[in-house]
């Protein structure tokens, strides 16, 4: 399968779509087109044209796809060059990087995995509290993150807030243990 980068006919700001592209997967011309349209958003319908991006030609066969060379999808038949091409297609503030210098984007690759491994993932929990007693039991539902709920009494606190509920002292879980502190629940 040949990698291949489409880009939008007309949009110097859709950076591409890269995709492996083989006579085998795509046995139909057709179902390429149907792919590139399901991925690639063109605001004047499907795609039914692709174009080489450097000459302009309409490809008509997978065959002709080449490895190295970048496609332009289009609803029209109408081929739209872009100043300075479609592979250099990048925004202003993309120019800006430090490209090519192995040594800085080695940096950078360290610092965003510091930075990657000192983020500390907040996962929310619904939790579901239903009031001991007769029937109808009151239940109240709420969002436990370690965030929200930094102790037990404040968990607590909280749960007597609600109307519903009344005061409460003590927590179990469904087996009948009792919670005694936040990770339990969380």
């Amino acid at each position: 399968a040949k990698q291949i980068m489409f880009y939008r006919n007309g949009d110097r700001f859709f950076s591409g779509l890269k995709l492996a592209v083989s006579s085998e997967r795509y046995k139909e011309f057709d179902s390429l087109l149907t792919e590139l349209s399901a991925k690639i958003d063109l605001q004047t319908g499907a795609v039914r044209y692709i174009f080489n991006s450097e000459t302009g030609n309409e490809v008509q066969d997978v065959t002709e796809l080449q490895y190295g060379v970048s496609y332009v999808c289009s609803s029209s038949n109408h081929f739209q060059r872009i100043e300075g091409g479609y592979r250099n297609n990048q925004p202003q503030w993309a120019l800006t990087s430090a490209k090519g210098n192995p040594k800085s984007e080695l940096q950078n690759w360290q610092q965003n995995e510091q930075v990657d491994q000192q983020k500390d993932f907040i996962r929310a929990k619904l939790v579901t509290v239903v009031k001991h007693g007769k029937k109808p039991q009151k239940k109240v539902t709420m969002l436990l993150n370690k965030k929200t709920a930094s102790s037990l009494n404040q968990v607590l606190d909280h749960l007597s807030s609600k109307v519903t509920v009344g005061k409460v002292d003590k927590l179990y879980t469904v087996d009948m243990k009792p919670v005694r502190f936040v990770s339990l629940i969380l």
